[in-house]
């Protein structure tokens, strides 16, 4: 029998924080689940282990980018010149400050350094999944999506996600005219659509260097293929 003095359990995400998730966890599945011949899917995993990858991106993983974000050598790598020139170019907002800057809601917190590992680490969920494609067994699985699945659906699906990815690089990283605008709106509106895409932003990184990796193992077959045609040397 239940103890009526119990204090209830709160769940690890509020309940507007567990909605939100709940709403992400379900574009991925509509992104991840489709289909194609032989019964090829995009990921090989089920779809309940992919929820599970996402609920753990967004508890474990975004709390921990947060504190790894404070090891000071991410300062140190921010100040090389080809970071420096390279986040000047990309996330322009973020070169406009120095990593002494700090901000009046956050005195102490190194804002530079935290944008320069946040970065950082986006662009290793999007890299990393390329790096699988040098063993055979992964290469092979990525062609048999690309040739199993509805191609123009495949192209589509990757364009979108990266469309996706640079609309929130962009919101974060390279223009903070529409995160104040949203900040200081002092809605929960605003509030709400700030933290969907932070919880995004690791989730569509993910899946779009999955796809990306992917097309670009088809499009080098493909390549291969057609080089195989071309008659070199031959004699007349």
């Amino acid at each position: 029998m239940d103890d009526p003095t119990a204090v209830p359990r709160r769940p690890i995400l509020g309940s507007q924080n567990a909605a939100l998730a709940e709403v992400q966890s379900q574009a991925f599945k509509s992104l991840t689940t489709p289909v194609g011949r032989r019964n090829v899917k995009i990921y090989a995993v089920p779809p309940e282990s992919m929820t599970a990858v996402v609920m753990t991106i967004i508890v474990v993983g975004l709390p921990s980018m947060v504190f790894i974000s404070l090891v000071p050598a991410w300062e140190a790598i921010g100040r090389l010149p080809w970071v420096a020139t390279l986040t000047a170019w990309t996330a322009p907002a973020v070169s406009s400050i120095d990593f002494g800057f700090r901000s009046d809601a956050l005195p102490e917190f190194p804002l530079k350094r935290f944008f320069v590992a946040s970065m950082s680490m986006v662009e290793i969920l999007v890299l990393a999944n390329f790096i699988p494609l040098l063993s055979q067994r992964v290469r092979k699985r990525a062609l048999m999506v690309w040739l199993c699945f509805d191609r123009k659906r495949l192209l589509r699906t990757t364009l979108i996600t990266g469309g996706v990815l640079v609309a929130l690089w962009w919101f974060f990283f390279s223009d903070w005219t529409m995160f104040h605008f949203f900040g200081d709106s002092g809605t929960r509106g605003g509030a709400k659509l700030i933290l969907y895409c932070v919880f995004a932003l690791p989730n569509v990184a993910l899946v779009f260097g999955h796809l990306a990796s992917i097309v670009a193992a088809g499009l080098a077959r493909d390549l291969e293929e057609k080089l195989r045609q071309v008659p070199f040397g031959r004699r007349r």
